[in-house]
């Protein structure tokens, strides 16, 4: 995560489609079922952007495989 000029990190938000291609060091993937609904890509791709850690938070079910 880079920082600001006044030295505070930045918090991005972004879409799947944004994130592609990037990389971050952390991702909070916010209702994955929403986001498989757009499209199985999209999931695959904002799983796959964090280089340390993934956290995810949903309110609903979980798409297959991620229970």
């Amino acid at each position: 995560m880079k920082a600001d000029s006044a030295g505070l990190a930045r918090i991005g938000v972004l879409s799947a489609i944004e994130a592609k291609g990037l990389e971050y060091d952390a991702v909070v993937l916010v209702e994955p079922s929403r986001v498989l609904a757009e499209g199985p890509g999209n999931l695959y791709v904002a799983m796959t952007r964090p280089t340390r850690r993934l956290d995810v938070l949903y309110s609903g079910e979980l798409p297959a495989g991620m229970a």
